[in-house]
């Protein structure tokens, strides 16, 4: 076998012919989370712990978990500058696609006071 593989190699190739074009996928783990103290990246392929500041990685487009799907709004910002706080965002970086149970039952509970006049019976009918 000619072929050693060197696990201190780089997951990318620096002169990449496709560049930001590539899309790939990674674990990320959030500090705060399972008593993290700092967020990193997994790479799935081969196992490779990342700090956000060493990631190999341009940006962030997308992430997701159980509960939601938030896709950055600000894509071209380099991934050492992106704010991850993408729950708690509201600076408009992040955008979420799925309406939480709770959010729905807060709007349904102000839908609900605009329907009452001022004696608070429900208006609109009779």
């Amino acid at each position: 076998m000619d072929e050693v593989i060197d696990d201190d190699e780089p997951d990318y190739e620096k002169d990449d012919e496709h560049s930001r074009n590539r899309l790939h996928a990674w674990v990320f783990m959030q500090k705060g989370k399972r008593d993290l103290q700092e967020s990193f990246f997994i790479e799935p392929s081969t196992g490779r712990r990342y700090n956000i500041e060493d990631a190999p990685y341009f940006t962030v487009e997308t992430i997701f978990n159980h509960k939601n799907y938030w896709i950055n709004m600000e894509v071209e910002r380099p991934i050492r500058e992106i704010n991850f706080d993408f729950e708690n965002d509201n600076t408009g970086e992040w955008e979420y696609v799925m309406i939480s149970a709770d959010d729905k039952k807060g709007e349904d509970e102000e839908e609900g006071e605009e329907d009452e006049d001022e004696d608070g019976e429900e208006g609109g009918g009779d």
